[in-house]
């Protein structure tokens, strides 16, 4: 199997974790009786915990099959435990327990895998083959809307093992496609040594803008959970809807997306898509019609495509031209 094969299938089964683990989390968190702080604390507390791994641990870690696996494993072990956190006793403490140790090992998959990528595509291959991940991530993200949104309201008497189930195949999901990009890490054998390190001592201007527009970003997703689910009562499919809107139109211009990824280069597509996705949470809670929140949601997905999509090219542009530490 080539690389590109490895890495368009590792896509297709990250993106089944992404729809069937993550993409409704945030509601079940709302279901299980979390407070808002607790909401806004499931999203804050893992992406600390990614930073805190990145700047001090994962940089430190070289680029084997044993390092990249042995992380691989430790991240499946804490989906798996994410997954039947529903059922224990305080069910919210457990699954952000849990979830912090996956953040840290999510970042050194995550960051060897862009290593990976680096190695395996050449640089003027870059934005061909991460629009086609962005379309694979974009059709399971509408099917998978449609489908366990419907899934979950249908056995919502079940509540929570109807979420427990689909979590458990997002965690044997992103197992297998971490078992299919292991195989490009290199086998070779090298010592481990941690040290003290200061972060961001190489940290270019344009990298540093990417990391404060998608800290702003996320922000949002905590209180779109609010928002949705305790203030408008929506149901998982009402909130599955938004994704498949947002997924379907988002693939049909994603020709155009591409051409413009070419046209105006990185800079200005994130400058302008990151001010779309500033203005339009301005006058979201004044609004309460579905479908037009629908339309929002619409216009925020296909920002975020764009977004997406040029800052990985940039980021993958920028680590090809600096040492690494």
């Amino acid at each position: 199997m080539n690389s590109t094969t490895r890495i368009y299938l590792d896509a297709f089964l990250q993106n089944i974790k992404s729809v069937t683990f993550f993409l409704f989390l945030p509601v079940l968190i709302a279901r299980l009786g979390a407070s808002p702080f607790e909401i806004a604390l499931s999203n804050s507390l893992p992406a600390l915990f990614c930073a805190f791994s990145l700047a001090f641990i994962t940089r430190q870690l070289p680029l084997t099959y044993s390092v990249y696996y042995g992380a691989g494993m430790i991240r499946q072990i804490c989906f798996l435990c994410m997954a039947i956190s529903p059922l224990l006793p305080n069910p919210v403490f457990w699954l952000l327990f849990f979830w912090v140790f996956n953040a840290m090992s999510v970042m050194v998959t995550s960051v060897q895998q862009q290593a990976l990528y680096r190695h395996a595509i050449e640089e003027k291959y870059f934005s061909t083959v991460l629009s086609r991940i962005k379309v694979i991530s974009i059709i399971i993200g509408v099917l998978g809307s449609f489908l366990i949104g419907k899934y979950l309201d249908i056995f919502q008497y079940m509540f929570p093992y109807n979420y427990v189930i689909s979590m458990v195949i997002g965690a044997v999901a992103t197992f297998a496609g971490m078992s299919l990009m292991a195989k490009l890490a290199p086998k070779e054998k090298k010592p481990i040594r941690f040290h003290i390190v200061r972060p961001l001592r190489t940290y270019p201007r344009s990298l540093m803008a990417i990391t404060i527009a998608t800290a702003s970003i996320a922000v949002m997703g905590p209180l779109w959970t609010v928002y949705h689910v305790n203030e408008l009562q929506m149901t998982n499919f009402q909130i599955g809807i938004f994704g498949i809107a947002a997924g379907i139109v988002s693939t049909l211009i994603m020709p155009l997306l591409r051409r413009g990824l070419e046209k105006w280069k990185e800079g200005r597509i994130i400058f302008f898509t990151a001010l779309v996705m500033a203005v339009i949470p301005l006058i979201y809670g004044f609004v309460s019609s579905f479908w037009l929140l629908v339309v929002f949601q619409v216009l925020m997905g296909i920002s975020f495509s764009y977004y997406d999509l040029s800052q990985q090219s940039l980021a993958l542009r920028e680590a090809k031209e600096h040492q690494e530490d």
